[in-house]
């Protein structure tokens, strides 16, 4: 693949988007149920959201929250931020009341991109707020759903489309503050991490890199894109190897296989627990009919491996992340075969990886303590909590990332990731956005099979 026109390697999801469109011009970048994208057609939609947004009075910096489902203008949305240089909010989409009304305000969200399922749940929490300007809703009839006192500040994305496709040029540096990324609240009140441009960048590159992901993959995705898990790991991944993403509303065990197969998937992204799940499905003719090579899952065991690689036949890849992070470790395709099944990798070319005792002290391989982060390349991860200074401190103490997750690194250079120091039980509507999924992660982690997953949300 050629990564470079003029010789410029790109620095940011934009500047890589814009590259695409000139070197895999007509090649499929997205499909999303029966309607499919070009390269071209996703830098030109979303100049024309980012002119849109502009036209609206959105500026550079200003903050907008993203309140979607999985959908095209999930993507659109937060490429036309990036492009203008807008702060993107991802918001899980389970938040509600005041949940929802802390993610706006603590934020500073001046704009809320939605859509006619979730516009209830935005409109009841924003008397709350105290900094809320401008609502974007899609799929709303703007004479019949737009409440009193909402006129005039209550636009149609479908409208953004038709707006001027003149590019948006605007440099960024790798540093500059792209989005804040809501971790789950599951150690405290949910922390906004601030993920400067360079992060995602520098996760598609390596992400594509160290697992081989070719221009001719498609690159299967029913994680929520509100989390990096999807937006980092398999759709900008995929961007960097110029290949195709096939985006799905949800996960579905009894519909995976048959979705995968149709859209002709060859690298599919999963928890552990998903992957459990299917395995523990009856056998179809369906789920061995397709064309995956590579799946990657984490948290994984060896029994898992063994099961999913002999039933599905596709080759299972792994890694420990974080949303404040990167791939801290990498288990690749092609692994020696005397390497142990339920670890996370061995250390990536991104960062370094130190396991610690209660002092900060190093320790010995085998030994288990706090696995300790730090970055060996600028604008890898994230630059700290937003408006959170006492807990940005605590977090990056002594000049390491202090994760929270227990775990060693083996003889062989092998993190295996066991499991969190605290671990704290969150209530649905009392003190953090318990979804459907986080309510799914939190048992997955509880579970002496399934650790905690290491796309952990602190």
């Amino acid at each position: 693949m050629d990564e470079t026109v003029s010789g410029v390697e790109p620095r940011t999801v934009p500047d890589l988007i814009r590259l695409r469109a000139r070197t895999h011009a007509d090649k499929t970048a997205l499909t999303f149920e029966t309607t499919s994208f070009s390269y071209v057609q996703v830098d030109q939609i979303t100049d024309a959201y980012a002119n849109a947004f502009l036209d609206r009075g959105l500026r550079r910096h200003d903050h907008a929250a993203i309140f979607l489902t999985n959908r095209p203008e999930f993507l659109w949305v937060s490429l036309a931020l990036a492009k203008i240089g807008a702060v993107a909010v991802p918001l899980n989409i389970a938040a509600r009341g005041p949940q929802l009304s802390y993610y706006l305000t603590q934020s500073d969200s001046r704009w809320v991109v939605t859509e006619s399922s979730l516009f209830g749940h935005v409109i009841s929490a924003i008397p709350e707020t105290h900094n809320f300007e401008f609502a974007v809703a899609t799929d709303i009839d703007a004479c019949a759903a737009t409440p009193t006192g909402f006129e005039g500040i209550v636009h149609h994305l479908q409208d953004f489309e038709n707006s001027p496709t003149t590019p948006v040029i605007v440099e960024h540096d790798p540093a500059d503050l792209q989005a804040l990324n809501y971790t789950s609240g599951t150690t405290g009140p949910s922390k906004a991490a601030m993920s400067p441009y360079g992060q995602p960048i520098a996760v598609a590159r390596l992400v594509a890199e160290e697992l081989g992901y070719r221009e001719t993959d498609i690159l299967y995705t029913c994680l929520p894109l509100f989390h990096v898990n999807a937006l980092w790991y398999t759709c900008a991944a995929a961007f960097w190897a110029g290949a195709e993403v096939h985006l799905d509303r949800t996960f579905s065990a009894s519909a995976f296989w048959p979705r995968v197969a149709a859209g002709g998937a060859t690298i599919i992204n999963l928890l552990g627990a998903m992957a459990t799940i299917l395995l523990k499905a009856p056998p179809s003719e369906v789920a061995t009919r397709h064309q995956v090579r590579q799946a990657l899952i984490a948290p994984i065991n060896q029994q898992m491996v063994e099961q999913f690689e002999g039933r599905f036949g596709a080759c299972v890849t792994s890694l420990y992340a974080a949303t404040e992070t990167f791939p801290v470790t990498i288990l690749p395709p092609g692994r020696p075969s005397n390497v142990r099944l339920d670890s996370a990798g061995r250390e990536s070319s991104l960062g370094e990886i130190c396991v610690a005792g209660p002092d900060g002290t190093a320790l010995a391989p085998e030994a288990l303590g706090e696995i300790l982060v730090r970055p060996r390349r600028p604008a890898a991860m994230m630059q700290g909590y937003y408006n959170k200074p006492e807990e940005t401190r605590t977090v990056f103490a002594d000049l390491w990332f202090h994760t929270g997750d227990r775990g060693y690194i083996d003889q062989a250079g092998y993190l295996v990731f066991v499991d969190r120091i605290k671990e704290v039980i969150r209530r649905r509507a009392r003190t953090s956005p318990a979804s459907k999924w986080s309510l799914h992660c939190w048992l997955t982690r509880r579970s002496k099979r399934w650790p905690r997953s290491p796309f952990r949300r602190s």
